[in-house]
């Protein structure tokens, strides 16, 4: 599965689940109650923080960007041919210069 998304600079990016590794995923700050308090925890080291950053990532946990496909990447072509084709999104156009692809897509 891949889907993809651009970047106000114009860069693009897709997300690859063949090329996501669950063992480099990030930690989240779990939901927790301490004294009556609801506060996130990290379930690894115990540390809480305000519960306004409850699902946010645990900051130097993993890798942000597992699975993800940039436009530098020559297997970005294939990635987005697949995207286009899983969610009906047509695939206008793709070219490469100077090892980037660029990929050009209407949305359904």
């Amino acid at each position: 599965m891949t889907s993809a998304a651009s970047g106000e600079s114009g860069g693009a990016s897709a997300f690859s689940l063949e090329r996501y590794d669950a063992s480099k995923a990030p930690r989240l700050y779990y939901p927790a109650t301490v004294d009556g308090v609801r506060v996130g925890r990290d379930l690894v080291t115990g540390a809480t923080v305000p519960a306004v950053l409850i699902g946010a990532f645990v900051p130097n946990t993993g890798d942000l960007n597992n699975g993800i496909v940039v436009a530098t990447d020559p297997g970005s072509v294939r990635d987005f041919q697949a995207f286009a084709r899983q969610t009906g999104n047509e695939l206008l156009e793709q070219t490469s210069a100077n090892d980037e692809f660029v990929h050009f897509l209407r949305r359904r």
